[in-house]
């Protein structure tokens, strides 16, 4: 069991910081004691200690961003033009590839594995770059940022 240094630099014995101990997390008192142990070094995860183990505690739900938050960053007419250039850059790669794995091109088996190998790395890594640009978002310059409540942030700057 870890020492009251590690509760201390952990902050876990702190009040409101972490979830309460579920009422009557274990019935026996010597049990109640290693409830009450287990909930603070878990930082309240374990809710209480039943016949069969612990139980651990919901999570809190995760924010999620809304549908409106991003838009895409390119006009209609840019995006267009972002597909046709990604379709011939794919159109390309599609005959340098059945080019490449022609028969005159087996010179050997070895050969043609590291030098194919390597041919596909380079050619196919622009693929997340492509993928990047096609998905390119920004934030929705409509949205209004909220306000700051006064006293939140320092009246000058700071001293260097």
């Amino acid at each position: 069991m870890k020492g009251m240094a590690w509760v201390a630099r952990n902050r876990v014995d702190q009040p409101g910081r972490h979830r309460e101990l579920a009422p009557g997390a274990a019935l026996d008192t010597g049990l109640a004691d290693l409830a009450r142990n287990l909930h603070q070094l878990s930082r309240g995860s374990v809710r209480k200690i039943s016949a069969s183990g612990p139980v651990l505690a919901r999570l809190p739900l995760r924010r999620q961003l809304s549908n409106n938050t991003f838009t895409a960053a390119l006009s209609p007419p840019s995006r267009l033009m972002v597909a046709a250039l990604s379709l011939g850059w794919a159109a390309c790669l599609t005959g340098f590839w059945r080019w490449w794995l022609a028969p005159a091109h087996r010179t050997s088996t070895a050969g043609l594995a590291v030098n194919s190998a390597i041919l596909f790395y380079l050619t196919c890594y622009p693929f997340f770059f492509v993928l990047a640009v096609n998905r390119l978002r920004m934030v929705n310059p409509a949205l209004v940022v909220p306000r700051l409540s006064r006293g939140t942030w320092p009246s000058r700057p700071c001293a260097r």
